[in-house]
């Protein structure tokens, strides 16, 4: 119980001030890219299944694929959910290879030193592909909230998805989502098909099918 007091106090202003600049990059978008919103998401491919059953295994075979698909990887999930956010730090890349990955290799430090602790569980890394479940933190309408707030009861109906969320949440939810995932392929995979995995999208199948149109593909 100390133990998670004390990294909620550590994590939950550093998850503030991201946030802030997160929503800053949202706004920034619908002024200088609005041209996202009108982009087409075609046939969007999602994974789903329980935990420990292969699916991250498949989600990394498919996105070998590059020309046909793209994905979202962790750095871009959690930091970088805008477009403007996107290029900036597509930008900040080019500069650093000029300056021998100087802040690439320090990130890479942090990398480790940051996700050791969910290695044993699930290995995870800002460089590599990741569950875009976890955009729904910026909206605070995911399960995996769960990891920090056990006892708030609201969070579980998130999990419980079709059953428990009324349909203006969903549309909420989900409106969100789609949005992010325009952001994503205006910058990165125009042309691509957007690539998705996560176990929570098992409890919204009907909803992610009905939301996408019926050409969505579902593994």
């Amino acid at each position: 119980m100390v133990k998670r007091l004390l990294k909620l106090s550590i994590l939950i202003p550093i998850f503030l001030v991201v946030e802030i600049l997160n929503y800053l990059g949202f706004l920034i978008d619908e002024i200088v890219y609005p041209a996202y919103r009108k982009l087409t998401i075609k046939s969007p491919v999602f994974i789903v299944g329980m935990p420990r059953s292969a699916t991250s295994f498949l989600y990394t075979l498919l996105a070998l694929d590059t020309e046909k698909f793209t994905a979202m990887k962790l750095w871009e999930i959690l930091l970088a959910p805008s477009v403007i956010q996107k290029k900036f730090v597509c930008l900040v890349a080019r500069i650093d290879k000029h300056l021998n990955n100087i802040l690439r290799k320090t990130f890479i430090r942090l990398d480790k030193r940051i996700l050791a602790d969910y290695s044993p569980i699930h290995p995870m890394s800002f460089f590599k592909i990741e569950e875009d479940e976890l955009l729904f933190f910026h909206i605070f309408t995911t399960g995996h909230l769960l990891f920090w707030f056990p006892s708030i009861k609201k969070i579980y109906k998130n999990i419980r998805f079709e059953e428990e969320l009324s349909e203006r949440s969903k549309l909420r939810h989900l409106g969100f989502y789609r949005r992010c995932i325009k952001k994503h392929l205006f910058t990165f995979g125009q042309g691509r098909i957007y690539l998705a995995k996560s176990p929570v999208h098992s409890s919204k199948i009907n909803s992610l099918k009905s939301f996408f149109d019926l050409f969505s593909d579902f593994i």
